[in-house]
């Protein structure tokens, strides 16, 4: 996977993901579409009711900030979306897990449905996000670049007389620290996203069959409430096959740069990881928009806030 493609397998490939940066840039638009309303949504006061629902609109603000960044200014940005990913799929992760210590421990009210909680937990994981960020960035400085100044072609019309301007470039400095540095960041990385890809289903998937339990427990008693929970289990298990789709590819990217050093960018595996990224970007987007979508098909109270956005009325059937 590792060995040098033939040039006309390596021209094929190329030809069909270099679609991979159109699809990127089309749901990258709609995800930011569909993302400020969701998060605008999110931060109602009928929306911020307890922790689960400070983790949602934590989750909304890191996605709006990689669609919106990652279109303007990927080079500037980068720390940014990088963060802003890692952040999201953890996120996910304490929104499932409280939301199952809740339903095991079948107490209504507990210090974990506070508010505060999720303000915590958010802002806890973006300082570890931010401190290893640091460690990993401080190596790092603004150069001139070598071929500075850049003049434009011949061809480049709309630029004054004899115009030119500095051209810069982010250089690592190659010392051991900052190499042992970069190392740490990448296992960080890859770690983390792994972690990320095997836990989440796992305690999705229980959170689902818990509550799927606990609907039909209830059906003879509570027929609403019954409903009410096997929708929020509908929700629940679409959100999981969405954040699979969207995590694990990237985890497996990760992965491949802690063990295989030396790639050749002409090699499957080289353009793999090249497009591989430009192609998790697109999943990322769209796992973001189909969150948008299903809170508001199965979530009444998501319903129930955008109506009093819009200034809507229910009208109830006589």
């Amino acid at each position: 996977m590792n060995k040098r493609l033939a040039n006309e397998s390596y021209e094929f490939l190329t030809g069909i993901v270099t679609h991979s940066f159109d699809i990127q840039f089309v749901l990258g638009i709609v995800g930011l579409a569909f993302n400020i309303p969701h998060f605008i949504i999110s931060i109602q006061k009928a929306m911020r009711l307890s922790s689960t629902d400070i983790l949602i609109i934590g989750i909304a603000k890191c996605d709006l900030t990689y669609h919106y960044f990652n279109q303007l200014a990927l080079w500037i940005t980068e720390i940014l979306t990088d963060n802003a990913v890692w952040i999201s799929f953890w996120l996910a992760i304490y929104l499932v897990l409280i939301r199952l210590l809740l339903l095991k421990l079948c107490i209504k009210s507990t210090f974990l449905f506070k508010p505060s909680v999720g303000y915590l937990l958010f802002l806890m994981t973006m300082l570890v996000c931010l401190i290893v960020t640091f460690k990993e960035n401080r190596g790092k400085e603004l150069e001139e670049h070598p071929t500075s100044p850049w003049v434009p072609f011949s061809g480049c019309s709309g630029f004054p007389a004899n115009y030119s301007e500095d051209k810069f470039i982010v250089r690592i400095h190659s010392t051991n620290d900052n190499t042992n540095l970069n190392s740490f960041y990448i296992t960080f990385l890859a770690v983390s996203q792994t972690i990320v890809s095997v836990i989440y289903p796992f305690l999705a998937l229980t959170l689902f069959i818990e509550i799927r339990n606990s609907a039909r427990r209830i059906m003879h008693i509570n027929l609403s409430g019954s409903l009410d929970r096997t929708r929020s289990s509908k929700m629940i298990l679409y959100l999981t096959a969405s954040y699979i789709v969207s995590s694990v590819p990237r985890s497996v990217i990760w992965v491949l740069h802690v063990f295989v050093q030396s790639i050749s960018p002409e090699s499957f595996l080289g353009m793999f990881i090249a497009y591989g990224t430009i192609i998790t970007s697109a999943f990322f987007c769209l796992n973001a928009t189909l969150q948008c979508v299903i809170c508001f098909i199965l979530s009444s109270r998501y319903r129930e806030t955008t109506r009093s956005l819009l200034r809507m009325k229910k009208h109830n059937r006589i």
